[in-house]
């Protein structure tokens, strides 16, 4: 994903109202650190900050990163769109995404 019309979307049967943690587990580059992206789930947009996590080496393991970027509401239940994108666009990729998570808040 480099340019803003880049984007992955999961349609999310939620079972239950409530605030949710999105975490982000992905893999990124030095040279790709840094580039903003934004979730967007249920009219609510969170931004955040690609971090490195190390090199690719085709010899070795990637190593993921377990990315806490921030909290959304959920107004009811049912099925909603969620979408991963850049918000600018990027000499880089935004990184390598592996697993989207929302994690309800207690």
């Amino acid at each position: 994903m480099k340019e803003t019309t880049d984007m992955v979307t999961f349609d999310l049967h939620v079972l239950e109202p409530g605030d949710y943690r999105i975490r982000l587990e992905y893999a990124c580059a030095h040279a790709m650190a840094g580039g903003e992206g934004a979730v967007s789930i249920a009219g609510q947009t969170v931004s955040f900050q690609s971090l490195e996590t190390g090199e690719y080496d085709s010899h070795k393991p990637l190593m993921y990163i377990d990315h806490s970027i921030g909290l959304v509401t959920i107004p009811s239940a049912g099925v909603y769109r969620l979408t991963v994108r850049p918000e600018h666009p990027l000499a880089q990729e935004l990184f390598w995404l592996k697993d989207v998570i929302m994690q309800p808040v207690q």
